[in-house]
């Protein structure tokens, strides 16, 4: 069962038993004042007619017991005419049952089962006789050496009716409030639970995948509370589901691109190396044989020292060490002296005499595959400017060439494994785009950044960029 609808029967049952208890507490408390009033009056009447006859009894000789009867009979005889003009239900009986005077109105005189024991006492009952209720009210009266019982009755069929049109009226009047109430209760239900059923409604479409489904956030109470926790939930879901996707598109990538760099020179050594196995040849094409084997195998072996820095220096704590800015320019530049020699690439290194906080390994491989990058980049007899300063606690190192260029809209991608702006100039160079990527991680571990400026056909100016308070 819904939650809703639970909420809605519980509701109604509770509304219901209020209802019905309240009504029946408030009609039977006016029945007891009713009948309270009816017993008030059948006992003022009873009193009324016992102490009429002590008196007139009273009135008489009474010193024998024959006169006494005389006095009592002709006492009767004279109430009786006037309790029956008055109407009243009455009867005399004595305290064996026997009826010494009585009206034909009077109903239910031999049901008294319970005889006064004094005259203060009183004893009354209701009961039912056919359609109609009567209260009977008993009292006694000491006559000499007698007593006699006074019983009165009076009809009270018109309270008893009047609580059964009450209970009447009361069920109609019930019954059409809690159908007012169900119908205004089933708007009230749909509108607290409104934030809820567009949360189930969201969750649905996320299960089939839409992850940009929101709820509305109007209400200030739990439920808005709840709506917002759930957008920030689904927003924070949607960012990991979709940092996975790219993390799974990135290691596609990965994985496809560094099996395909795999593949020509193994296709290649493989091929040389089975032509050496399997045929004589001279010694020209025998060195020209072995040596395209050594540089692919180096080119192999370049790319797996590149692939073990982008996986392991993810999770490797840096060593932060003092080192002069100079002394690092330099020996970075030592790295790829012999291949700008190559191309007779002209480096400008400016003059720097400060001191810097950094990897010092680590950002040497930022800076000499930077300079590897921009000798790639310019053609024979081009030039590298690489220059340094310190702003505002930040180290800032500039590399600039005068080489090709990127254009705009491949510089947000040239940070990723294996991309490459020209693929078959790359391949031409040795390279496998996997520089930049490592350069990135890096520069994030010591919470810096690398910053690309290019025009095509004008070169490029790469910044590093890292504060000099940088921490692991």
């Amino acid at each position: 069962m819904r939650f809703s609808w639970k909420l809605l029967i519980s509701t109604y049952i509770l509304v219901l038993i209020t209802l019905c208890a309240s009504s029946t507490i408030l009609i039977y408390s006016m029945f007891d004042n009713e009948m309270q009033k009816e017993i008030t009056e059948a006992e003022n009447e009873n009193t009324m007619m016992r102490m009429g006859m002590h008196t007139l009894v009273k009135e008489y000789d009474k010193s024998m017991y024959g006169v006494q009867v005389g006095v009592l009979e002709r006492v009767l005889k004279r109430l009786e005419i006037n309790w029956k003009n008055e109407r009243r239900q009455f009867a005399v009986i004595d305290l064996n049952g026997n009826v010494i005077s009585s009206n034909r109105l009077f109903a239910g005189y031999g049901t008294v089962r319970e005889i006064p024991k004094d005259e203060q006492e009183l004893i009354y009952k209701t009961y039912k006789s056919g359609k109609s209720y009567y209260i009977q009210m008993c009292t006694r009266l000491n006559l000499e050496e007698n007593s006699i019982l006074i019983i009165n009755t009076q009809d009270i069929t018109k309270t008893y009716t009047l609580r059964e049109e009450m209970l009447h009226v009361s069920s109609i009047i019930t019954l059409c409030m809690v159908m007012v109430f169900g119908a205004v209760n089933i708007g009230i239900v749909k509108i607290l639970l409104k934030p809820i059923s567009e949360m189930t409604d969201a969750t649905e479409k996320i299960v089939q995948g839409d992850l940009e489904v929101r709820v509305q956030e109007g209400s200030k109470d739990e439920l808005g509370m709840l709506a917002r926790r759930f957008n920030l939930m689904t927003e924070h879901v949607q960012k990991n589901i979709l940092d996975l996707e790219e993390y799974a598109r990135r290691q596609d990538n990965f994985v496809g691109s560094f099996s395909h760099e795999l593949k020509t020179p193994l296709t290649s050594i493989i091929g040389y190396a089975d032509l050496m196995r399997t045929r004589k040849l001279d010694e020209e094409t025998y060195f020209l044989a072995a040596n395209y084997i050594f540089e692919e195998g180096k080119r192999l072996e370049s790319l797996s020292f590149k692939m073990l820095e982008l996986l392991v220096e993810k999770d490797t704590a840096i060593m932060l060490e003092k080192v002069s800015m100079k002394q690092l320019l330099d020996d970075s530049f030592y790295i790829v002296r012999e291949k700008m020699k190559e191309k007779n690439v002209q480096v400008i290194i400016e003059d720097t005499s400060f001191f810097v906080t950094a990897d010092i390994e680590l950002m040497k491989t930022v800076l000499s595959n930077l300079l590897e990058n921009a000798r790639k980049a310019v053609l024979e007899n081009g030039e590298i400017r690489v220059s340094a300063e310190q702003i505002n606690n930040r180290n800032i190192i500039s590399i600039q060439d005068n080489g090709r260029g990127i254009p705009k809209e491949e510089l947000g991608k040239i940070e990723e494994a294996f991309y490459r702006v020209d693929r078959s100039r790359s391949r031409l160079e040795g390279g496998f785009g996997l520089g930049l990527s490592i350069c990135s991680q890096i520069m994030m571990m010591h919470q810096g950044e690398m910053l690309f400026e290019s025009e095509v056909g004008k070169g490029t100016k790469v910044s590093v960029i890292w504060k000099e308070d940088c921490v692991n």
